[in-house]
């Protein structure tokens, strides 16, 4: 599967905390597994790390919370 990117289109709410997510959790994924651009995702299957990411976060397999920003806490 290529990136989603009719699912991207369509998404609802705010697409910036989406994608900093994404980012956040590939980087995760790349540290977890010693740097590599893609995983085992199945016997004998491997897929890119930004593309797991992507699904992921997407699709709601992994859930997320966006922190407020220091000046944010301070108003």
């Amino acid at each position: 599967m290529g990136i989603p990117l009719e699912e991207i289109l369509g998404l609802e709410g705010n697409k910036y905390e989406k994608t900093s997510a994404i980012i956040k959790y590939v980087r995760y994924l790349a540290q977890k597994h010693d740097d590599s651009l893609e995983i085992e995702v199945a016997r004998n299957k491997f897929k890119k790390i930004t593309l797991v990411a992507m699904e992921d976060i997407l699709r709601g397999t992994v859930k997320y919370e966006v922190e407020s920003s220091p000046d944010e806490k301070n108003r």
